[in-house]
Parts: structure tokens; sequence; C-alpha cells
């Protein structure tokens, strides 16, 4: 529908006489052709569902996509649940989190767009998802934590490594902690680790009003 005179208002040919009758802001054409008889004109809305009519309802989900790079097909996928005891017995440095918050960083644009790959990694569990690396969330004793996963924690439920994972300080809540794992690791990483930073030196930061920039 790129021709010329799909542009002319003055004198409209038929698929562009739709548009302008059904004054739409964005148009939808379902069908074969500009225009044909089978093509039918409409448009995306979002729209509450009732949970209790659907079938095969879950409590436990994650974010996938099943073709990489098409943002369209992102969705929730059932989750097998870490809850259940035999996974953790097996590894006990790891412990389910009921996520309450999870961030979505740069590096899940990334991933969803195809332009990074995911790493692959020797974990106990098979991930699948690399979507969501940070959140927060309660533990099954009932400890507030927040950290950072191996990935898939865009979801209900993560299985953390308790290496990566951190007692949410009073006076903060789940919301702020969800922002603070990956960013301050990364500084403390760039800044102590390797670039042993010492007490008296001077850091130029670039871009301080992002997150890494304000942690820093």
């Amino acid at each position: 529908m790129c021709s010329s005179d799909l542009l002319d208002f003055k004198n409209p040919n038929p698929t562009l006489a739709q548009i302008l009758a059904h004054d739409l802001a964005v148009n939808i054409l379902e069908g074969e052709g500009d225009g044909a008889a089978s093509a039918r004109w409409g448009y995306y809305i979002h729209a509450p569902i009732n949970a209790s009519k659907l079938k095969n309802v879950t409590e436990k989900a994650f974010v996938g996509m099943s073709i990489v790079g098409d943002l369209t097909t992102l969705g929730w996928v059932q989750a097998f649940d870490y809850a259940n005891g035999a996974l953790t017995q097996a590894h006990p440095q790891y412990v389910p989190v009921d996520v309450h918050f999870a961030a979505l960083n740069f590096k899940d644009v990334m991933l969803a767009s195809g332009n990074l790959q995911p790493e692959r990694r020797h974990l106990p569990y098979f991930i699948e998802s690399p979507l969501g690396f940070e959140f927060s969330g309660i533990t099954p004793t009932g400890e507030h934590v927040f950290g950072w996963s191996e990935g898939q924690s865009l979801a209900t439920q993560v299985l953390a490594n308790t290496d990566s994972l951190w007692r949410v300080p009073a006076g903060w809540s789940l919301e702020d902690a969800a922002t603070v794992s990956a960013v301050y690791s990364t500084v403390y990483y760039a800044m102590v680790m390797r670039g042993g930073l010492r007490q008296g030196e001077s850091v130029l930061i670039h871009a301080g009003a992002g997150g890494v920039g304000q942690a820093a």
C-alpha cells in the first residue's frame, strides 16, 4: 500500500476511503490485497481477561519468546515449580524466590531483539528463557531479598544462587531493591576489583544520570 494514489485525499481510492471512514489511530489490514473484498480493516486493543474463564491457568510462569528477534512472540510460558524441594535439596546453594519485582535492563532488550546471544553456562537446572536477570522477592522462609540470576527472572518465581542474593535492608522497598544489584555489582567490579580504586583517588564518571553512573 505504498502507491502514490493512496495519498490522494481529494480522490481517495477504495483503500484510502475505508481508512478515512473508520478514522482509527492505527489501521490494521487483514486479508489479501489493497481493498480486496476479503480484506477487513481493524485495530489492536488491550482488553482485560477474566482469569476465572481461562483453562490451564498456572501460578508459575515466565516471560519467553518463541522466535528470537520477533517481539510479537513474547508471552507467558508455564514454568517448573522450583519450590517442590527436589532441586534445591540436591543443590542447597540455590533457593527459590517468589518474584515481586523484576527489573528490565538494556541487556534484556538486546537479547529479545536478537542483537545479543545468550551466554551458555553450566547450571544445575535448565533455563528456558534468558530474559530477566535482576529481581527482588521473598524466599519460602519469608526473607525479603534481591539479586540477580542466570536468567529467566522475568517470572513469578526464580531459582537464585545464594552467592548472588542479598537481604533487603530496612527502609528499602522491594521495588527499590530490584534496581540495585546489576548496577552496583557492575560498578564494584569495575572500580574496586578490576580498577583497584583506593581512598583519595578520583574517578571521572560519564553518563552520570544513568543507573551505572548514579551507582558510581
